[in-house]
């Protein structure tokens, strides 16, 4: 799949960027050992790892570490430009190289990704007397990657830093640098003594603990979604193959064992299922073949029955007839003994008498044939009767299921437009409290950082809710508020899932789903 170009901006503020001072037009600054000639050298924070910014993008900790640890052939001496080209870009537009790209921290011990900007040349110039007349410098980066399936997250390992920062006017973090933020040392940059390296290591050390906990934290955290998501799928294979793919996460860590464990039997299950469904498909082929035979001697006997049915009516026929000749024979034969001695002669009589025989003999082998035919039709009337029975009661078992499937469908749709109801209605609740939050004044920054951690919990322990509530929470001025806001909302969402499963129960037929499996495991 081909990459998309990503452009991800940032305001930078005042106290995240160091400047180094210049007293003259052009010096030469030193670092690593390495000599750069500029008109100033400035330090800013160009991202801000695992936060969302106003693009509804979100760069985590991960992907940074690949960009540092192997992409820094790309970025360690790169081009700054002026505005976004929408070409390549050209050398009239760059105004500064970036150099020492690395992660810190802010006043807050926030971690943010930081680099050093080499001003030079008429845009840097215009870049610095911007600065130096209290401008705030938005900084945009410009990368190639993909998405996640949220459409948010960019994937770590396929992301291609271009360059580290362009200079913006509107960037999506609202973030800005300004004079205050020049690097303050002297104009041969040196190292810090020991002690404070050790020192500052230390502290590294412990916030890269701290890190790696909360990566740690929030790896757990999206897998959690990601399987609640896979979860909800109704396709099963689709669902199988998503676990599979999850479980290949735990070759590159050794945490949240459990997850594993509880992924390894969802596939199990789901295995088995599949392995059992496609049992079923099987003897219900059998079945339909079976029927497909069932009918074929079905008409096959009902063909048999129409052409003995003619056959014995025409004996009927037939018998009918002999009968009447025989009587007629009857009525012959006594008058002939009434005058067989005046009016016929001994061979007459013999021919008649043989006459009288054979057809007596005839009349005997109809009657024999006549009672075989009868058992015969008897027996065809039994055989199409049981056929006609199994027909129907597969006919009614089909119908039965197709009525259940479509009831099925029916609740599957009105849960949907339910759903599709209460987030609207969520929806027009958020947006009254965001208008009424942007008529209010700022909150205090401490009572911020208490409602930001308080929400955090709130998004560990109930994620589900603390995303659909997540703006009424930030609206609030205080944390008492907050949790109050809380307890309100969750009660009414509790209340409209309570009415949307009351409403959406209910029987349409009079046999379950388990009675039309076993229906259908008997057909």
């Amino acid at each position: 799949m081909e990459k998309i170009k990503l452009v991800e901006s940032f305001k930078v503020s005042a106290k995240a960027i160091k400047k180094l001072p210049i007293t003259e037009s052009y010096k030469k600054i030193s670092y690593r050992e390495q000599d750069f000639t500029c008109l100033g050298a400035y330090t800013f924070p160009i991202s801000i790892p695992d936060e969302e910014n106003l693009n509804e993008r979100f760069y985590s900790s991960e992907l940074w570490d690949n960009v540092l640890n192997n992409q820094k052939e790309v970025w360690e001496g790169s081009f700054g430009l002026c505005d976004h080209p929408e070409e390549e870009g050209s050398v009239k537009d760059i105004y500064c190289v970036w150099h020492n790209l690395r992660y810190g921290v802010d006043d807050l011990g926030k971690k943010i990704v930081f680099a050093d900007a080499y001003l030079f040349g008429q845009w840097g110039m215009h870049c610095k007397e911007a600065i130096e007349a209290g401008g705030l410098i938005g900084l945009s980066t410009v990368g190639w990657g993909d998405l996640e399936k949220d459409k948010k997250t960019v994937i770590p390992e396929s992301y291609e830093i271009e360059r580290p920062a362009d200079w913006v006017l509107n960037p999506s973090y609202q973030v800005y640098g300004t004079k205050e933020d020049e690097i303050r040392s002297s104009l041969d940059v040196k190292i810090e003594d020991i002690k404070e390296s050790k020192e500052k290591e230390s502290r590294m050390k412990i916030k890269e603990e701290k890190l790696k906990k909360l990566e740690e934290k929030n790896l757990v955290r999206m897998l959690k979604n990601s399987l609640e998501e896979i979860k909800e799928k109704e396709d099963s294979r689709e669902k199988l193959a998503d676990l599979k793919e999850m479980l290949t996460y735990w070759e590159d860590i050794d945490f949240a064992l459990d997850m594993k464990e509880e992924i390894e039997e969802e596939v199990s299950n789901l295995t088995k299922h599949i392995e059992d469904t496609f049992k079923k498909g099987k003897d219900f082929d059998k079945l339909a073949e079976d029927k497909l035979s069932f009918e074929e001697r079905y008409y096959r006997i009902k063909e048999a029955y129409t052409g003995t049915e003619k056959k014995y009516n025409c004996a009927l026929s037939l018998l009918d007839d002999i009968k009447k000749h025989c009587r007629k024979v009857d009525t012959l034969y006594e008058e002939v003994q009434a005058t067989k001695n005046t009016m016929f002669t001994a061979d007459e009589y013999g021919q008649l008498e043989e006459q009288i025989s054979n057809l007596l003999s005839d009349i005997e082998k109809l009657e024999e044939s006549l009672t075989l035919e009868r058992k015969t039709k008897r027996m065809l009337e039994k055989q199409l009767a049981r056929i006609e029975t199994r027909i129907r009661e597969n006919k009614i078992r089909k119908e039965k299921r197709n009525l259940a499937l479509e009831e099925r469908r029916k609740k599957a749709m009105l849960e949907d437009r339910r759903r599709a109801a209460l987030q609207e209605k969520r929806n027009l609740i958020i947006e009254r409290k965001r208008r009424k939050h942007e008529e209010e004044v700022s909150l205090d920054f401490t009572e911020k950082n208490e409602i930001k951690r308080y929400y955090e919990d709130l998004k560990y322990n109930d994620p589900e809710i603390a995303k659909e509530i997540k703006e009424e929470i930030f609206s609030c001025k205080t944390l008492s508020q907050a949790q109050l806001t809380y307890m309100k909302l969750k009660d009414e969402i509790d209340k409209e899932w309570k009415k949307f499963n009351e409403s959406s129960t209910g029987k349409s037929y009079d046999f379950t789903a388990t009675q039309l499996d076993k229906t259908e495991e008997i057909f």
